[in-house]
């Protein structure tokens, strides 16, 4: 059963996962201690190989632009499905 707290919005339907990457990539420059914190909280939903990359991205300070980070992000979640990988990136915004 979800939890409806952690139910897709109309306003999240309506974004693409690219937007949302996007903005995930935008808040990580912004505050990296946050993108732990929500990193942390889904650590479950990652393999162990997806969480220690990205919490090494995390440690990254060579990241200058949201761009970069989109593609490091991609490059550790490739393997992902789609779908699942527009969850997570949804999920980590909520906690940011």
């Amino acid at each position: 059963m979800q939890n409806d707290k952690l139910a897709e919005t109309v306003a999240e339907q309506g974004l693409k996962y690219g937007d949302m990457l996007r903005d995930l990539g935008t808040y990580f420059l912004r505050n990296p201690k946050r993108f732990k914190f929500a990193l942390n909280r889904l650590s479950h939903r990652l393999d162990t190989r997806e969480f220690e990359q990205l919490q090494k991205l995390s440690r990254d300070r060579k990241i200058e632009d949201s761009g970069t980070f989109e593609d490091r992000f991609e490059e550790i979640c490739w393997a992902k499905d789609p779908a699942e990988k527009r969850e997570l990136v949804r999920r980590m915004l909520r906690h940011l």
